[in-house]
This record gives C-alpha cells, structure tokens and sequence, in this order.
C-alpha cells in the first residue's frame, strides 16, 4: 500500500529552529499539527495491515536535506501519524522505519507501507511444526506396539 500525499513539507529541523523566537516556535507547532492531521486523514482512507510492517517514507522537494540525521527529524509528524493509526508508538519493534528523499518539483509525501515477516515468527512456526511432527511421532509408536507382541 502506497499513498502519496502533495502539499506537505518536510523541512529540517535547523532551518526551523534558526529562528528560534515564539513566534516561531508557535509557526512550527502548528505545522507539525498540520502534517499529522493531513497524514492520518489520508491513512483513514485505507484498510490497515497486520503488524509487523515495514514503512517507507520518502520526502520529495527541490532539495535535499542530509539524510543521517535531519531527514529522520524532519520526518517525525509524520511517522507519529503512521504510528498512531496502528495504534502503537512510534518505538514498537513491530514496525521496521526507513526513510528516503527525491527529488521533484513540489514538496510531498509518499508513506509505503510493506508486509514483513520476521525471523522470529519463521522461528516460532517451524517450532510448532516440529512439535507437532513429534507428536505424531510418538502417537503412531503407541499404535504400532501391541500388549504381549515382541518384535
């Protein structure tokens, strides 16, 4: 599932606090709001995954930002919007996040969200089938040996 979304602008987070007065910091708050809203109002549209996911969000301006660290930061609105429609916080090891820039003409947003498998529930099913594979093992041994019967 992949949405795009025009019009939001991830910017980072040193030109925003450049200017550091309230006003400013009033502006940037009040734009966080913004992204959030518009994100979880796009991501309402559509039906929700099973966790674990893997999530890609990928910045589009006509610039590029560094991507190590203020890419990341810059992106935090709308991975908390990403978070809170699964219902779980941002932190949860369910969700695998990786973000990514390119270049366009206008700013916008593209949320790619993936269906991921994990090692550990690979682990855990081969466990069950093996323990199940055991107990037919030894359920099939009971029936084979019959009372006062030597082999």
């Amino acid at each position: 599932m992949e949405i795009y979304i025009p019009g939001i602008r991830l910017v980072s987070p040193n030109v925003t606090f450049r200017n550091a007065s309230m006003f400013s910091r009033m502006r940037t708050a009040k734009q966080a709001r913004k992204q959030r809203d518009d994100v979880l109002l796009m991501l309402q549209t559509q039906k929700r995954p099973k966790l674990p996911v893997a999530v890609t969000i990928t910045r589009y301006g006509p610039g590029e930002i560094d991507s190590h660290d203020n890419l990341t930061v810059a992106a935090k609105h709308v991975t908390d919007a990403v978070a809170e429609w699964f219902g779980v916080p941002d932190s949860d090891k369910r969700i695998k996040w990786s973000y990514d820039q390119q270049r366009s003409s206008r700013y916008a947003v593209s949320i790619l969200v993936e269906m991921r498998l994990t090692l550990m529930s690979d682990l855990e099913q081969c466990k069950a089938r093996l323990a199940n594979a055991v107990r037919a093992a030894r359920m099939w041994k009971r029936r084979a040996t019959v009372p006062g019967l030597r082999r």
